[in-house]
């Protein structure tokens, strides 16, 4: 190879490495979650609906259970008087929820089935009436 040729080669790079920069470790995938404020109401065995329990238990808190997931990632269950909330996140149309006190919550986005840690399955409807906003049946509220 003539010196002519080397210095082109040299000059076009071709035939050289420069050190490549280490790519950087993949950034974990953002977070998801649900586009709007969604409220889901659930019933206690021996009950069509919320509506039934309403109507026939004492107390009503003790056959319903409120979910919240809202807009900003904040979620929320009330079983009886007892509300907790949390966080969650979005996967594979599941809302993945940790809620106070370190429990756990699975619902399907699908089903509108629920699993947890201290839940067994349960089968919710979303709350298109507005329900989580009565004293009954109220949950966290999102805007806070």
């Amino acid at each position: 190879m003539t010196a002519h040729m080397l210095a082109l080669l040299l000059t076009l790079g071709i035939g050289c490495t420069a050190p490549q920069a280490s790519s950087p470790p993949d950034a974990p995938a953002p977070v998801v979650h649900l586009a709007v404020d969604s409220y889901f109401t659930g019933v206690s065995e021996g009950y069509a609906s919320p509506d039934d329990c309403y109507a026939r238990a004492e107390m009503p808190r003790s056959c319903t259970f409120e979910l919240v997931f809202c807009a900003n990632g904040q979620a929320g269950s009330r079983a009886g008087d007892v509300v907790v909330s949390g966080d969650y996140r979005v996967e594979n149309n599941h809302a993945l929820a940790v809620l106070a006190p370190g429990t756990s919550l699975d619902f399907d986005l699908v089903t509108d089935r629920a699993s947890g840690d201290s839940e067994t399955l349960a089968q919710y409807i979303p709350d298109v009436v507005g329900r989580h906003a009565q004293q009954e049946w109220d949950v966290i509220n999102c805007a806070l």
